[in-house]
């Protein structure tokens, strides 16, 4: 889950990215360009993972894997696939609602669009999740599968 931001951190310090923005503030700027990008996509594989992890919770339990499902129960573990769902939607929809706001064009629109599909369907599909509390095994496995539909939407937001 962290390879968004491991990955964002040495796609910032290559030398061909820094250059395109050496003649302003540098890595700074490329932070502020790809940064909403990589936190949305750490939050969207956390709450993937931890759906993942929820949807395996009796194997892990009798093996003796402590993941966060076993070691905090499925309640407390619904509740923080919400958190970063929220997350994820939030920080890739910054982007194009600020640009709306500056000057509306159709691009900001349709990146605006893209970012809102796909995070509201995580964020609906968490509080369907926390509703369950984690019970409904069905619904997990759905999830984990439109989690993947949903990050395809959130990166078509930054195109």
């Amino acid at each position: 889950s962290l390879s968004p931001l491991t990955s964002g951190t040495a796609t910032a310090y290559h030398p061909s990215v820094t250059k395109l923005f050496e003649k302003n503030n540098g890595i700074l700027d490329v932070w502020r360009a790809l940064g909403p990008l990589f936190a949305s996509l750490f939050c969207g594989f956390m709450s993937r993972e931890l759906i993942m992890d929820m949807a395996d919770h009796s194997t892990d339990k009798d093996a003796g894997i402590k993941t966060v499902p076993v070691k905090y129960g499925k309640l407390m573990t619904s509740k923080i696939i919400l958190f970063f769902s929220i997350g994820a939607g939030f920080s890739i929809a910054v982007g194009p609602m600020r640009e709306i706001c500056g000057l509306f064009t159709l691009s900001a629109l349709r990146r605006l669009s893209f970012a809102l599909i796909g995070s509201l369907w995580l964020i609906l599909r968490a509080i369907q999740i926390v509703n369950s509390e984690g019970r409904d095994e069905q619904l997990l496995n759905k999830a984990i599968e439109e989690a993947k539909l949903s990050v395809l939407f959130l990166l078509a937001s930054v195109i």
